[in-house]
């Protein structure tokens, strides 16, 4: 017969489940009107290789941006076989893709909730854990857009390994913990084929061995994971031997699965990690190492702006958005290191205090390693889809606060501050936390809206990043070719080009607009531009001249392209 607590347990974990994933779908519904956008168009709606069931070998076996002239070296087929799933099995309309984001994001929130249980954190915390990464804006950037599936997939089976992980570790004798091992793995796999940045899970293993196995032999696994009551820890390990042969097993099956990775994915793409080309302005490659890390600290600093206030929104932060940084004494580098160092610090205070806050900040700060620029750079110098995976650490940490805000005020009740205070100041805190998360779905409401179409997306971003290059010619784009608005898409591509004058493709794009508004003076500099810059393109010389036919009296006084 199974306990009456343990009853309780399911059934309360059921009920804020069902919540949490009800919360998510409510914010999200709007996104179902919308339609493909950007790089949506591109990876799915005119991908071929999701036409039809056939083509699923070639679709697992080839570059993820296959169906574009140049490869970025990025192997994600568990990514690429949803996109096929979801066309075949419902319908390869516009709102299937985002319905099929919104049950992903509403999965990795109830994760979330699940693995708070499990490191700790009370029946409260836990749900507010699971509400506020559900419900932060900052990842209407991964869930509104069709691409951003990409970090759904990664960070649900990045947090189902780690629940593998952590009931491997609460378990008893060796045989039985590294039993959980293996689907850890395997979930692990399948969070490398989705995203790269998954590749940190075995640091965020090895940050739960240090946080939740005690040196003697009994782990400290939170009850819930090892189904027991919730003041309870397993305390059956059977010495320091049974742990080190469950870490063996587990660290085997993790490198396992790594280099099974590793190797299909050098089989498909001939390398093990993409190099792009060192021109592209706003990127980090080459750039000197403290330019680096100070560019990168600068970013985490904004990153933590947005987390907490996360008003002014973006969907694309390329060149010169986030200028490159070279002194300290930008503001920005300053409190990106403070911050740094602040969460370390509260890592190392927390450890023993609040285990489970300590190892959300923790977490936070190693699934961050890989895209932060920090260690490698990396093609995006800031995005907030790259907060996705690391959020939930922060999340875990938030409800370790709301734990201990309740817990505070009970035992201020019962030390004589009264009963009725302590009611009221939980009910105050209670308040505050759903104020907040009512504010947050109202943003993501409202920002679902931007990626209803190219325009308002560009447009969206264009507002929010003026000093965006690629949003304002993104935005020309919409007007030149959607619309023929030529007037409109020449004054965003001359925007574009006055952050970027290197743009060979905006100089064009600029020279078309005027030459179709017949200023074929404008036109012919444009081109000529165009081709002075990439002199070995006889097309641009083409164009020029055909441009320079059209001017009639003042073509003699035009000087020749060299």
């Amino acid at each position: 017969m199974i306990p009456q607590a343990d009853k309780s347990e399911v059934r309360a974990a059921w009920i804020w489940s069902a919540l949490v994933a009800l919360a998510c779908a409510a914010a999200y519904a709007g996104t179902l009107r919308n339609d493909f956008v950007f790089d949506d168009i591109a990876i799915v709606r005119d991908n071929p290789r999701l036409k039809s069931w056939g083509e699923a070998p070639g679709l697992l076996m080839s570059d993820y941006w296959e169906s574009q002239t140049e490869t970025d070296k990025l192997w994600r087929p568990v990514t690429m076989l949803s996109y096929l799933l979801n066309a075949r099995l419902v319908s390869d309309n516009a709102w299937a893709f985002h319905l099929g984001n919104l049950l992903a994001h509403a999965a990795v929130a109830v994760v979330v909730l699940m693995v708070g249980r499990m490191i700790g954190l009370g029946r409260a915390g836990a749900a507010a854990a699971g509400l506020a990464f559900g419900l932060h804006p900052i990842h209407t950037d991964a869930v509104a857009s069709v691409v951003g599936r990409a970090e759904l997939l990664a960070a649900l089976f990045y947090l189902l390994a780690l629940a593998c992980w952590l009931r491997g570790l609460g378990r008893g004798v060796a045989w039985r913990g590294g039993v959980w091992f293996v689907p850890a793995a395997a979930c692990f796999f399948l969070a490398l084929g989705s995203k790269e940045n998954a590749a940190t899970f075995p640091l965020i293993a090895g940050l739960a061995c240090v946080f939740f196995t005690g040196r003697a032999g009994g782990e400290q696994v939170h009850a819930s994971a090892t189904g027991g009551d919730k003041n309870q820890t397993s305390t059956r390990g059977g010495g320091e031997s049974h742990r080190a042969r469950r870490l063996i097993i587990g660290g085997a099956a993790l490198a396992a699965a790594l280099g099974v990775y590793l190797a299909a994915r050098y089989a498909v793409l001939g390398a093990l990690r993409f190099d792009p080309p060192r021109e592209i302005p706003g990127l980090l490659f080459g750039a000197p190492l403290a330019e680096r890390w100070l560019t990168a600290s600068a970013v985490f600093a904004r990153y933590a702006g947005l987390m907490l206030w996360p008003a002014r929104l973006s969907a694309d932060y390329s060149f010169d958005a986030i200028p490159v940084v070279r002194s300290l004494a930008d503001p920005y580098a300053a409190a990106g290191i403070l911050i740094i160092i602040s969460l370390i610090v509260g890592v190392i205070a927390l450890r023993k205090r609040s285990p489970a806050a300590a190892f959300g900040l923790a977490f936070f700060i190693a699934a961050f390693v890989l895209t932060s620029n920090f260690v490698l750079p990396i093609k995006t110098i800031m995005a907030e889809r790259l907060t996705y995976l690391p959020s939930a650490g922060l999340a875990w940490a938030f409800g370790a606060w709301l734990d201990s805000t309740l817990s505070s005020a009970s035992a201020e009740g019962g030390a004589g501050g009264g009963r009725g205070a302590a009611r009221w100041a939980k009910a105050a805190t209670l308040f505050a936390v759903a104020v907040i998360l009512a504010g947050w779905a109202g943003r993501i409401i409202t920002r679902n809206r931007d990626w209803r179409s190219n325009e308002t997306l560009f447009t969206a971003t264009v507002a929010a990043q003026p000093q965006c290059a690629k949003a304002h010619y993104n935005l020309a784009d919409v007007y030149r070719v959607d619309h023929g608005d030529w007037p409109a898409a020449a004054v965003e591509y001359s925007l574009s080009l006055a952050i970027d004058p290197g743009d060979v493709a905006a100089w064009i794009n600029l020279g078309v607009c005027h030459y179709k508004m017949e200023d074929f003076e404008a036109a012919v500099a444009a081109f000529e531009t165009a081709a002075g810059l990439d002199p070995l393109n006889a097309t641009y010389a083409a164009y020029v001249e055909g441009a320079r036919q059209r001017l009639g009296p003042v073509f003699e006084a035009t000087p020749a392209v060299q």
